[in-house]
């Protein structure tokens, strides 16, 4: 079921990328903390906080950011659904997910809906940054 969770989400990512359409981003930001913190190839989750925190709007690096907070989130769960039925587990994580977004200043509608208008920047952007696909599909 883990393993589940986190394909689906990579594959939402990826199957949402297949359209291409323009946008106006700021990607320069994440691009420095990634490659300032990446070093030993871990993200540095205090960055992604910051860069979620100061944004103005959505943007790349912010949708990148808060992928990675929510994988951050919901992994420190993983050990307690273990033995929940694949239904329960579902809804464990459905409202861990709405917990997730409830805390941040970007709603889960704005996350979705970027997702849809960027796909192609997006499938760009996570080409060119294979630490954070690798991130987002391990388990930990």
């Amino acid at each position: 079921m883990k393993k589940y969770l986190f394909i689906l989400l990579f594959l939402t990512i990826i199957f949402g990328c297949q359209k291409r359409e323009s946008a106006n981003v700021n990607i320069r930001e994440f691009d420095n903390s990634l490659n300032e913190s990446n070093s030993d190839s871990k993200i540095d989750i205090s960055k992604m906080e910051k860069i979620v925190n100061e944004a103005g709007s959505m943007n790349l690096d912010v949708f990148f950011a808060i992928s990675v907070l929510h994988k951050n989130f919901i992994s420190q769960f993983l050990n307690e659904v273990q033995d929940l039925s694949e239904e329960k587990q579902k809804d464990f994580f459905l409202n861990k997910k709405n917990e997730f977004f409830k805390k941040l200043k970007f709603s889960e509608e704005e996350y979705n809906s970027f997702m849809e208008k960027n796909s192609g920047l997006m499938n760009d952007y996570i080409n060119r940054h294979p630490e954070i696909a690798e991130y987002l599909t391990t388990i930990n």
